[in-house]
């Protein structure tokens, strides 16, 4: 069973209409947060988030703007947290399970830095703080999966695995078991 080891707040919650479609939505957001990382040295503006959000069909259910702060409150706590990392966004990955299945995925944030990874991934979840290791327990094997195939393809461990909830305005380290 997978454990939170940290939670933190991230940003500030993203009001959504009741009637979004959250797996739609929530590729709309994964798409507005890897246009963030595609060049570092080009911000992201709300335009550009708006332009996303509309092609997903979402733009009527959120704000441009909270998705904007949200991403901004992630770069700024990435920053603080490992200055220096590097980030790459929705890495895929393929690797052959024990049980000899194949897993293919993408990886939603990979931050290397000097001692390995931190991986993270983003579930847009709109749980509240005290219902946020339900989310934990669902996805944490999807994280030790991805986890252990980072660490075999590139021989560097990973440090830390997180959720990042940019609805729920928070994020949630992991604990990592390599199987």
């Amino acid at each position: 069973p997978a454990t939170v080891l940290e939670k933190c707040r991230i940003g500030e919650r993203i009001p959504v209409a009741s009637s979004a479609d959250m797996s739609v939505l929530g590729t709309a957001i994964h798409a507005c947060i890897a246009l963030s990382f595609a060049d570092r040295s080009v911000k992201v503006t709300e335009q550009e988030i708006s332009r996303l959000l509309s092609g997903f069909g979402v733009l009527e259910f959120l704000s441009p703007a909270a998705v904007l702060r949200q991403i901004l409150a992630l770069h700024e706590w990435i920053q603080t947290r490992w200055p220096g990392a590097r980030p790459y966004a929705e890495i895929a990955v393929q690797s052959v399970l024990q049980s000899g299945q194949v897993q293919n995925g993408r990886i939603d944030l990979l931050l290397e830095t000097d001692s390995g990874w931190i991986l993270i991934d983003h579930k847009s979840s709109p749980l509240a703080p005290d219902a946020w290791d339900r989310l934990v327990m669902d996805h944490g094997s999807q994280l030790t999966a991805y986890g252990d195939a980072v660490r075999t393809g590139s021989g560097k461990p990973v440090q830390e695995s997180w959720l990042f909830l940019p609805v729920a305005g928070g994020g949630l380290q992991t604990e990592h078991e390599a199987s």
